[in-house]
C-alpha cells in the first residue's frame, strides 16, 4: 500500500476479491428475487423490455418523433423505467452506458467531464451539446453545459436521447461529437426521500395536474453530503481533504392552448477539494454556480399539413469561484514580502466571477407534403451579454503576473481581503448568433428513406459556418435496417478562449476560427427474435482544432490556436435482449481505431453492462462500466490502468410505496480518472457508497 492509499485509508481490492463479490451479489440477486416472487404482482415495476424500447419515440435526430431504428442518426435512448431501475441519479453517470462516450471525474470544480469518440475536451465537455426539452444548456462563455450545471438530475426525466456523432445541421455549435437531449416528464406525482453515505441527504417533490384548459407540473430536488475523505498529495503531513456537494434544482412547466412555459433554476456549490485544476484541496476553496432560465413557445399554426412555432427565452448565469494554489501559499507570500515585493503575507486566493445574460428567439416550422415527406425549417437568434468577467482575489493578479512570472520591477498590491478587482475579459461585451436551417425527410420507396439538411450559423465575433447532413435509412427486411449517414459539424471558439486575460496560466486569442469535423457513419441494426443488435462504424476528420500552445518562448502561460487536423474512427456495438419476460440485458461496447493520442486521455476500448431482473414486487439491477488504460493531461502524461465499476440497485414495492437501496462502486475499486493536475494516479473516484430511500406516490 503506497502513501496515498495509506493516507486515504483505502486499499485497492484484489481481482480475486472482485470476482467473489460478483458471484455473491449475483447469487443474492437471483435468490432474493425468487424468494420474493410468490403471490406478488408480476407487473409492479415499469416495463423495461426490448419491445417497449423499440417503440419509444425520439425526436433529437430529426425533430420528428420516430423510433431510434428509423432515426437518421446513431441514437441511444434511455427511458425513465431504465434510469430508475439502474439507480442512476445524474445524466453524467448515464453517459457511461452510451457506446463511444465517457464521463469521468475531473480535478476541476469537483465535477464530471463528458467526452466522445476518441477526443477529450477536458472539464469543459464543449464537444457535446446538452439540451433540456430542446433548449441549449451550453453557454457561450465556456461552450459547455457542465461548467455551470453540475450533477444534472434524472429525477424528473421521462427519457434521455443521445446522438452519437455530429448534430450541427440542426443545432449549430457544440453538436460536434454528440447531442444529449433530456426530456422532462409532465405527469409525475411523487415525493422521494433518501439517505446516502458521507451524510448524504436527498429530497424531491414532483406534482402535476390540470384540466382541459391547462396542465401544470412542478419538480423540486435537493441533495447534499459532506464528501469522502481523500489523500491530499500537497500536504506533507499526509492529511486528507473532502469533496462535499450541494445542489438544488427546480423545474416548472405550464401548458395552456398552444402556449408552453418552462422555468428552471439550478444551484450547485462545492467547498474544499480541487476547485480549480491548478489548485489543491484547501478549506478556503469554494465554488458556486446559479443557472436560471425562462422559456416560452407558442404554436402559431398546428394542423395536419403544417406546424409553425415561435419560441424565445431568457437565461441568467451567476458564477463565482475561489482557490488557493499551493505555489502561492503563506510561506511563498512571506518570502515575497521579505523581499519588499508585497505588503501581504497571507496565502494568495483568487478565482473568477462570471455573470452573463442570454436571450434567444426562434421560429420553427414543418410542412407535411404527403407520401411521407416532411420539410423542416427554422430561424434562430441568440444574444449573450457578458455582464461581469472579473477576477476576485486578495492580491492584484496583474501585478502578480508581472512581478513573479516576468520579473518586472514593482510591488504586488495586497488588498487585505478578497475583492473583485481587474477584469479577465471585456465587461459588457456580447456575442450575437444568427442561425437558419432546412431539412427534408423523404420516403423514396416503401423501404428507403432519405434525410437531407443544411444549417448556416453566423457569429458576430468568429464568422460563419455551414453544416450539411445526409442520411439514407434502408429497411432491408422487417428485422434488418441499414443506415448510411454523413454530417459536418463545428464548434465555435468560446469567449474565454478568445478574450481571456489577466490570468497566470492562459491568454486568449481573438483570431481563433471554429473547429470543424466531417463524419461518415455506417450502421447495421438487426433483430434476432427477442434480441436487438446495432453495429456502427464511424470515420471523422477534424480540421482547425483548437489546441493550447505557449504564448512565447519566455512566457510560461499558454494560449489557444487552430492547430491542424486529426482523424477519429471506431466501432460501436449495442445489444439489448429479453432473456426471459422478467430478465433483460443491455450491453454496449466501443473500440477506437484512431483517437487523439497526445496524450491518450480517451480509452481505446470501453463497455458497459446492464442486467435487470424483475420478479413480483422486487426489481434488481446490476450494472457496470469498463474502460482500458488512458493517460492524464499532465506534462509528462501519467498512465492510468484499466478500470471498472459495478453498481447494484434494488427497488421493492409495498403498500403503494417503493423502497430503494443501492450500492455504488460495489467492489470498492480504487480508480483514478482523467486529470490536468499533478495528482498521482489521476483524480480519485469515490469508493464504495450506499443509498437508501423511499418513493411515495401522491
Amino acid at each position: 500500500m503506497d502513501a496515498a492509499e495509506a493516507a486515504s485509508g483505502r486499499r485497492r481490492p484484489s481481482r480475486a476479491v472482485n470476482r467473489r463479490w460478483l458471484w455473491l451479489v449475483g447469487g443474492a440477486l437471483w435468490s432474493g428475487c425468487v424468494a420474493a416472487s410468490p403471490g406478488l404482482s408480476p407487473r409492479s415495476v415499469a416495463d423495461m423490455s426490448l419491445e417497449s424500447l423499440l417503440e419509444v419515440p425520439v425526436s433529437v435526430a430529426s425533430l420528428a418523433a420516430e423510433s431510434f431504428v428509423d432515426a437518421p442518426s446513431s441514437v441511444t435512448v434511455f427511458t425513465r423505467s431504465e434510469i430508475l431501475a439502474m439507480g442512476v441519479r445524474t445524466v453524467e453517470e448515464l453517459l457511461n452506458f452510451v457506446p463511444g462516450m465517457q464521463s469521468v471525474r475531473t480535478a476541476s470544480r469537483s465535477t464530471f467531464a463528458a467526452s466522445a469518440r476518441g477526443r477529450n475536451s477536458a472539464q469543459l465537455s464543449n464537444d457535446i451539446l446538452f439540451l433540456l426539452n430542446g433548449q441549449r444548456l451550453n453557454d457561450d462563455f465556456s461552450g459547455a453545459a457542465l461548467l455551470f450545471n453540475r450533477f444534472l438530475s434524472t429525477g424528473n426525466l421521462q427519457q434521455v436521447e443521445v446522438i452519437r456523432g455530429p448534430g450541427s445541421a440542426l443545432y449549430g455549435s457544440n453538436a460536434f461529437l454528440g447531442v444529449v437531449n433530456m426530456v422532462t416528464a409532465l405527469d409525475l406525482n411523487e415525493a422521494t426521500a433518501g439517505l446516502a453515505s458521507h451524510n448524504g441527504r436527498e429530497l424531491s417533490l414532483a406534482v402535476s395536474g390540470g384540466d382541459e384548459r391547462y396542465h401544470a407540473s412542478l419538480f423540486v430536488s435537493g441533495f447534499r453530503d459532506s464528501g469522502e475523505d481523500f489523500a491530499d498529495p500537497s500536504a506533507p503531513d499526509g492529511s486528507s481533504i473532502a469533496d462535499p456537494r450541494r445542489n438544488f434544482t427546480a423545474y416548472a412547466t405550464l401548458q395552456t392552448g398552444g402556449l408552453r412555459v418552462d422555468a428552471r433554476h439550478a444551484t450547485f456549490s462545492a467547498d474544499g477539494f480541487y476547485v480549480f485544476r491548478v489548485t489543491p484541496g484547501n478549506p478556503d476553496n469554494r465554488y458556486r454556480a446559479d443557472d436560471s432560465s425562462l422559456a416560452l413557445s407558442y404554436a402559431l399554426v398546428r394542423d395536419d399539413d403544417r406546424e409553425l412555432t415561435l419560441s424565445g427565452g431568457l437565461r441568467r448565469i451567476d458564477n463565482e469561484g475561489l482557490g488557493a494554489p499551493s505555489e502561492l501559499n503563506a510561506d511563498t507570500m512571506t518570502q515575497l514580502h521579505d523581499f519588499g515585493l508585497t505588503t501581504g503575507t497571507e496565502a494568495f486566493q483568487g478565482g473568477p466571477v462570471v455573470r452573463l445574460t442570454e436571450r434567444h428567439l426562434a421560429l420553427d416550422g414543418v410542412l407535411h407534403l404527403g407520401s411521407g415527406q416532411q420539410l423542416f425549417g427554422g430561424l434562430e437568434y441568440r444574444h449573450t451579454r457578458f455582464d461581469k468577467l472579473l477576477n476576485q482575489n486578495n492580491y492584484e493578479t496583474a501585478d502578480l503576473i508581472d512581478v513573479v512570472l516576468f520579473g518586472t520591477p514593482g510591488t504586488i498590491a495586497y488588498y487585505g481581503e478578497v475583492v473583485e478587482s481587474e477584469p479577465f475579459g471585456p465587461d459588457g461585451d456580447s456575442r450575437r448568433v444568427l442561425g437558419a436551417y432546412v431539412q427534408d425527410k423523404l420516403r423514396l420507396t416503401d423501404t428507403l428513406r432519405a434525410t437531407l439538411g443544411v444549417r448556416f450559423d453566423h457569429y458576430s465575433d468568429v464568422g460563419s459556418a455551414v453544416s450539411p447532413r445526409a442520411a439514407l435509412v434502408y429497411r432491408y427486411a422487417p428485422a434488418t435496417t441499414f443506415k448510411l449517414m454523413y454530417g459536418e459539424a463545428f464548434r465555435a471558439p468560446t469567449v474565454s478562449e478568445l478574450v481571456l486575460t489577466n490570468s497566470p496560466t492562459s491568454v486568449g486569442n481573438p483570431d481563433l476560427q471554429p473547429e470543424r469535423i466531417r463524419t461518415l457513419e455506417l450502421a447495421w441494426l438487426q433483430e434476432f427474435g427477442p434480441t436487438h443488435v446495432t453495429l456502427t462504424g464511424y470515420a471523422s476528420r477534424l480540421r482547425d482544432q483548437i489546441v493550447r500552445v505557449p504564448v512565447a518562448a519566455m512566457d510560461p502561460r499558454l494560449t489557444f490556436d487552430n492547430g491542424g487536423s486529426a482523424d477519429l474512427s471506431g466501432l460501436e456495438v449495442e445489444l439489448g435482449a429479453d432473456i426471459t419476460p422478467d430478465l433483460t440485458l443491455r450491453l454496449a461496447y466501443s473500440h477506437a481505431f484512431e483517437l487523439v493520442t497526445d496524450p491518450q486521455t480517451m480509452p481505446r476500448n470501453a463497455g458497459s453492462l446492464i442486467l435487470n431482473l424483475r420478479q413480483g414486487r422486487l426489481n434488481s439491477n446490476l450494472n457496470l462500466t469498463y474502460r482500458d488504460a488512458v493517460e492524464t493531461g499532465t506534462v509528462p502524461a501519467q498512465r492510468l490502468g484499466s478500470a471498472w465499476e459495478a453498481n447494484l440497485n434494488l427497488r421493492y414495492q409495498v403498500h403503494g410505496y417503493t423502497l430503494v437501496g443501492g450500492v455504488y462502486n460495489l467492489t470498492d475499486e480504487d480508480v483514478g480518472d482523467f486529470t490536468q493536475t499533478e495528482l498521482p494516479g489521476g483524480t480519485p473516484r469515490r469508493g464504495r457508497s450506499y443509498r437508501v430511500g423511499v418513493e411515495i406516490p401522491l
